[in-house]
């Protein structure tokens, strides 16, 4: 599947978040770069409002389409506010702790419930 064929899919199953999306971040001007006080600027508050799964959890590319920039850009500016504020991340919830993270993580845990599984499989 082509990327273009999987955005238009993934378009037309989530609807509802892409208009959503559209109506609360159309406005331009609202992107403009305002400090009073803030840690992080509109820009980059919208940027992570978009693609924090708490809020709209659309993917980079459609994040990136909305505001009108691209995709390299969303990316750069979530390591800036991850900079900025360190309590915003991670993003997504982290591995068990008995999970090793890399290319040697096992893809499931033993457990002893499976002893008996396997005994009745064989």
């Amino acid at each position: 599947m082509s990327r273009t064929e999987y955005m238009r899919r993934w378009r037309a199953d989530n609807q509802d978040k892409v208009t959503a999306a559209k109506l609360r971040y159309r406005d331009k001007q609202a992107l403009k770069k305002i400090n009073c006080g803030r840690l992080i600027t509109v820009r980059q508050e919208k940027i992570y409002r978009l693609t924090s799964p708490d809020f709209y959890n659309l993917p980079y590319w459609a994040a990136a389409k909305l505001i009108g920039v691209c995709t390299a850009t969303i990316c750069n500016e979530l390591k800036r506010i991850k900079k900025a504020c360190p309590m915003l991340f991670p993003l997504y919830p982290p591995a068990c702790p008995g999970m090793k993270m890399g290319i040697d993580r096992p893809s499931t845990r033993y457990s002893k419930w499976m002893d008996d599984m396997i005994i009745m499989k064989f």
